[in-house]
């Protein structure tokens, strides 16, 4: 038996990838399904690992201060959605509704002083949300429940990009009009 070795310039010789180039592209294919199989494996080994009445404890103990947090967070978010809704003239009608119009809001920007604190009140309540949830299961819940946190975290990477993505947009358009971002906060 003869082992064929291939010529380095060989146009048919496979390419090699490097293990991180492939493990970021199988990444970028299945991220939801590492998230849940991270957040699954999480609950499932939580639930193996401790006492059902501990976890039971546990869980009601951090309960008020999650859910307290939470409805801060979302407070805040809702309460800035509606300074930004009316710093560019746009009733606020109700404030449940307006997440559906986000997108628009953030068009009209006008880059109004209101429309400025909005945004921030509203960062602020979108990244209390998920800090909130990272509190009550690090202080509250054993180590093997921690993989529950992916959501927090892809929670916080997505409210990071969104508001990026605003922040650019509203600097565009300031460029356009002559209207920087920085003068119109000043």
């Amino acid at each position: 038996m003869t082992r064929q070795t291939l010529d380095p310039e060989d146009p048919r010789r496979p390419e090699t990838e490097k293990f991180s180039d492939r493990t970021r592209k199988f990444l970028a294919r299945n991220r939801w399904r590492v998230i849940f199989t991270v957040a699954i494996s999480s609950i499932l080994a939580t639930l193996a690992l401790n006492p059902l009445g501990e976890l039971k404890h546990k869980a009601i103990e951090a309960a008020p201060w999650v859910g307290i947090g939470i409805l801060v967070g979302e407070i805040m978010f809702l309460g800035g959605l509606v300074m930004m809704a009316s710093g560019v003239g746009i009733k606020a009608g109700n404030p449940f509704r307006l997440k559906s119009n986000f997108a628009r809001i953030c068009q009209l920007a006008n880059h109004s002083h209101l429309f400025m604190a909005g945004f921030w009140v509203n960062s602020l309540g979108a990244v209390g949300s998920a800090v909130a949830i990272v509190f009550g299961v690090v202080l509250h819940l054993p180590w093997e429940s921690y993989g529950i946190l992916t959501f927090a975290a892809v929670d916080l990477m997505l409210t990071i990009a969104i508001r990026k993505a605003i922040l650019d947009g509203l600097k565009k358009s300031g460029e356009e009009s002559g209207v920087t971002l920085d003068s119109s906060v000043a």
